[in-house]
């Protein structure tokens, strides 16, 4: 699911990736795809599209987690008089997409921009704010593996087409609010033509 979103915004902002060194014509260009993954990783525009990619429509929106022992929160405000207590049996639900799309973590939240996971920039994320795949010992333990599964479909993809929106792409893109999981409204669509590129 994780490429379909990001192919969808790799269309609409082709920017990140046809432009600078290393993008995907200039790395490995004019060779079969090799297995080896150091042009993959290197893939630097693939790297921060997809970080950007996953804030904005993550895999998990809503995972939860199972209390195992009774926790105390402390004190929800200033004003309360008493503590808040997690009870062990208590389901906890993360809110991932609402913390993903909080200004305060990430400004102008709605708009598109892998900048923000930049060299130059990724330091002002804050911890425990980006939660694609969880964090701690509990995390998703194939999430290095996605993400460079990720980039090498993209990396040979992106060699071989060039992709831009069709006429019923739909801008901005909106998820369909009758499926469970998250699937646009009105499908997927692009437009695909091959690169003039030996392969």
């Amino acid at each position: 699911m994780a490429f379909v979103f990001f192919v969808k915004e790799t269309i609409l902002f082709p920017h990140f990736i046809s432009t600078g060194p290393g993008t995907a014509t200039d790395l490995n260009s004019g060779h079969a795809f090799d297995p080896n993954p150091g042009p993959i990783i290197c893939f630097e525009p693939g790297s921060i599209l997809n970080l950007e990619t996953l804030r904005k429509w993550p895999p998990a929106p809503n995972p939860d987690r199972y209390c195992q022992k009774r926790y105390n929160l402390g004190k929800p405000h200033e004003k309360a008089t008493k503590d808040v207590y997690l009870e062990e049996g208590s389901v906890v639900v993360i809110p991932v997409w609402p913390i993903h799309y909080d200004p305060k973590y990430y400004p102008d939240p709605h708009r598109f921009d892998p900048e923000r996971f930049s060299d130059e920039n990724k330091h002002n994320i804050k911890p425990f704010t980006y939660l694609p795949f969880g964090v701690g010992p509990r995390n998703c333990i194939g999430s290095r593996f996605a993400i460079i599964e990720v980039k090498a479909m993209v990396f040979d993809l992106l060699r071989h087409f060039e992709l831009s929106p069709a006429p019923k792409t739909r801008v901005p893109a909106k998820l369909d609010p009758s499926q469970f999981a998250m699937r646009f409204l009105g499908g997927h669509w692009i437009r695909i033509k091959p690169r003039d590129v030996k392969a």
